[in-house]
């Protein structure tokens, strides 16, 4: 793997972690809206990629164009 596809897949696992996180957060958040977040950052397929990815491992589901966290419950330690 050369440095520009290696730079590329971390950015692209970097962008992955980043909207599952979003989701799991809020619970549900229109597909919409979070790629509004994004946008400026990155393209709308590496976006679909990310999302679809997201799916496929079954941590998110989406229906009428809202995505759903349904991957395992984090706790948050709060002390």
């Amino acid at each position: 793997m050369n440095a520009t596809s290696a730079k590329a897949t971390l950015a692209m696992v970097a962008l992955t972690a980043t909207l599952a996180e979003a989701t799991r957060a809020s619970g549900k958040i229109p597909s919409g809206h979070l790629y509004s977040l994004v946008c400026d950052k990155v393209s709308i397929g590496a976006y679909e990629l990310a999302i679809a990815t997201l799916k496929r491992a079954g941590l998110v589901s989406e229906s009428a164009h809202e995505l759903t966290w349904i991957g395992p419950r984090i706790e948050e330690n709060v002390s």
